[in-house]
């Protein structure tokens, strides 16, 4: 049995889907988390933390979808919200973080660099919706999808799919998150394909200081450094996602 359940999960795909035109939405999913800022104790709030490597690959990720639909919704957690839109913590103190925002290189002009605004026309910080830890909690991939339902309520849109993003070993666990968070309304919601985007949208993970399976050695989270820490961490979710049928293909 567990040898069954066990070549289900490490075979299991789901869906890749094109970019689409269409007001439709984009969820991103962090991974991992950068140097430490500030005095003891040590906290990983906003503020307190540098967002990490494999963080900055997946801010890009989601600027090279917006390149390609400037009209999609941007829905993502706080460390990759903060890389798009830039931010300063912590103003006038000895550990002011301060990043401006992030930008890539243009898929029509490669040799030109554009953010978020250059992009869209619009002010990012309006446009993009972060999700934040609660104070002195820890937000789990769950606890970033939660949110989605009511969010794509919100929109005066018609939304026919839910593009995930994520670090390539963690992303399908933020599809069934997302799946999770989108039946919560099903009557309302029924009709939204959860899909991944195409690999081609993802950037080449060394040249934000990743290795080849875009894991930042230097994250403050120990179990996201390497492949060897990390996959053992999904596998037991995943083992439970065929076990309790909780995947949808």
């Amino acid at each position: 049995m567990l040898v069954r359940l066990m070549q289900q999960v490490v075979s299991w795909e789901a869906p890749v889907s094109p970019l689409e035109a269409g007001r439709d939405v984009a969820i991103a999913f962090s991974l991992g988390t950068g140097a430490h800022v500030g005095p003891k104790p040590r906290s990983f709030a906003p503020g307190r933390i540098h967002p990490g490597h494999s963080n900055e690959g997946l801010a890009h990720t989601i600027l090279n979808l917006v390149q390609a639909n400037p009209a999609l919704n941007v829905y993502v957690q706080w460390e990759i919200g903060d890389l798009i839109t830039g931010f300063e913590y912590n103003s006038g103190r000895s550990y002011a973080l301060k990043y401006p925002p992030l930008a890539v290189p243009s898929q029509s002009n490669p040799s030109l660099r554009v953010t978020y605004a250059d992009i869209t026309g619009r002010n990012a910080s309006e446009a993009i919706h972060k999700v934040y830890p609660k104070p002195g909690s820890y937000l789990s991939t769950g606890g970033v999808a939660s949110g989605l339902g009511r969010y794509i309520m919100s929109l005066q849109d018609t939304v026919k799919r839910v593009y995930v993003v994520g670090h390539p070993d963690h992303k399908k666990r933020c599809r069934v998150e997302t799946q999770r968070a989108l039946a919560y309304k099903k009557k309302e919601l029924a009709h939204i394909d959860t899909v991944f985007p195409p690999t081609t949208y993802y950037p080449l993970w060394t040249q934000y200081g990743c290795d080849a399976w875009a894991y930042d050695h230097e994250s403050t989270q120990s179990w996201t450094r390497t492949r060897g820490r990390f996959i053992p961490t999904e596998m037991r979710h995943k083992l439970g996602w065929v076990a309790y049928k909780d995947i949808k293909c």
